[in-house]
């Protein structure tokens, strides 16, 4: 008789175990919590919905997308301190000077230059520490943009005479030592003379930056400097009234 019992109660626990299993995916419930795992149970059929809730380590189709280091169209939101910038992200506005590793940049708007169909920026670094610095960079450390989305690429050849840059140029390093409170002018070349930004051998060519192709949009209201890794300087942009 208890044995009888016994298995009747087994058989019971068994069968209501089993209905709410099935009751589980009439519903669509998509995932069980079983110890530490989440199980996902998908429902035969078209239905959507499963999919939709499920999370992102059991999607398939999900794509990491990469964050961007700052927003073209977003306006500029960091507030400078008397003094200027300090390790800034994002854009910020020209005018006030950026201080990084004891390491100051200004940018204002002579630092942007529109003729023809090119355009030429120039930059200041000043070692406002207290001992001597080598300042590195590559001449593809700076991206030339406007706020409608259109970028200005750089010049690898225009006067032949000159000689041709080469795509692989704009990585190489190029390195200048500055001295306490000296200021290095690092500005594009002449577009006349092109060319000169990847005469790496020649120590006075070392300053030079590419010029950049291109005539400035009509629904531009800025251009942006963006820096990717101009000595400390990186990940950021400063953007120039028009």
């Amino acid at each position: 008789m208890n044995n009888n019992s016994n298995n009747t109660g087994k058989y019971l626990l068994i069968g209501g175990g089993l209905l709410a299993f099935l009751l589980l995916i009439g519903y669509g419930v998509t995932y069980v919590q079983v110890g530490p795992l989440t199980v996902g149970l998908t429902r035969s059929g078209n239905d959507s919905s499963t999919a939709n809730n499920r999370p992102p380590s059991f999607d398939t189709n999900a794509v990491a997308i990469a964050p961007t280091p700052f927003e073209l169209t977003k306006p500029a939101t960091l507030v400078p301190t008397p003094q200027g910038y300090y390790n800034p992200s994002g854009i910020i506005d020209a005018g006030m000077p950026v201080y990084v590793d004891n390491l100051m940049l200004s940018v204002d708007s002579s630092s942007f230059e529109a003729k023809g169909d090119f355009v030429r920026v120039m930059l200041r670094i000043t070692n406002v520490g207290t001992n001597k610095r080598l300042f590195r960079f590559t001449p593809g450390s700076v991206v030339v943009q406007d706020d409608s989305g259109r970028r200005y690429p750089p010049i690898l050849s225009k006067n032949m005479s000159f000689g041709d840059c080469l795509e692989t140029d704009l990585m190489r390093t190029k390195q200048i030592d500055v001295e306490t409170n000296d200021t290095v002018e690092l500005r594009s070349d002449n577009w006349y003379s092109d060319g000169t930004w990847c005469k790496f051998s020649i120590p006075n060519y070392t300053i030079y930056l590419p010029t950049y192709a291109g005539s400035v949009s009509t629904n531009a209201q800025y251009i942006i400097l963006s820096f990717n890794h101009l000595g400390p300087f990186d990940s950021f942009g400063i953007r120039i009234r028009l």
